[in-house]
């Protein structure tokens, strides 16, 4: 029984019939009379109060086990409704999101050509020599003239100059931020 060799409970009953019938049959003689007494009385009181009740019981807990899985096939069927309304929604985001790159796209291309336009109409509106950012190159810009700066408190004196305040060349803000904006570093900051 432990081992669930039983399939129903009818087998099981067969069994326990046996085991009292082979009591009885070879249990012979004098001395075997008081065990097939007995076993006539515990065959007796099976059949009729031990089986009826196993088999009511057998019936209770088969309708209890059915609806403890039906409980668990519907939750396993909400899982899986739940899960495909994930996937649908993380679908939807991701076709939402190539939508917005695509538009994003699209806008930056209208953009270049709006700019590429505007560009061409500076061109034909000021002419040839009109100075535009996006077709100069670097030969072409000019460096700012530097800054010059005396320090009056701090004195460093050159040994070759006479000059008791120093003059200290910085290089011009523009010319600092253009430097700056060049600085493929900087700019993924």
């Amino acid at each position: 029984m432990r081992r669930s060799d039983y399939k129903t409970l009818s087998e099981f009953s067969k069994d326990v019939l046996l085991m009292f019938s082979n009591c009885i049959k070879y249990n012979i003689g004098p001395e075997g009379q008081w065990f097939r007494d007995e076993a006539r009385r515990q065959q007796k009181v099976f059949q009729d109060h031990i089986s009826n009740k196993a088999e009511s019981y057998y019936k209770k807990e088969l309708i209890k086990r059915k609806k403890v899985l039906d409980r668990a096939d519907a939750l396993a069927l909400k899982e899986e409704k739940k899960k495909k309304k994930e996937a649908a929604e993380q679908e939807k985001a991701a076709a939402a999101a190539l939508a917005a790159k695509k538009k994003a796209e699209l806008k930056k291309t209208n953009e270049k050509s709006n700019a590429a336009s505007s560009t061409e109409e500076k061109k034909r509106k000021f002419g040839k020599d009109t100075d535009v950012c996006d077709d100069s190159k670097a030969q072409d810009i000019k460096p700012l003239p530097p800054f010059s700066y005396q320090h009056p408190k701090r004195v460093k004196r050159d040994p070759n100059s006479n000059n008791p305040h120093p003059t200290i060349t910085y290089p011009p803000m523009p010319c600092l931020a253009s430097m700056l904006l060049s600085d493929p570093f900087v700019v993924r900051l």
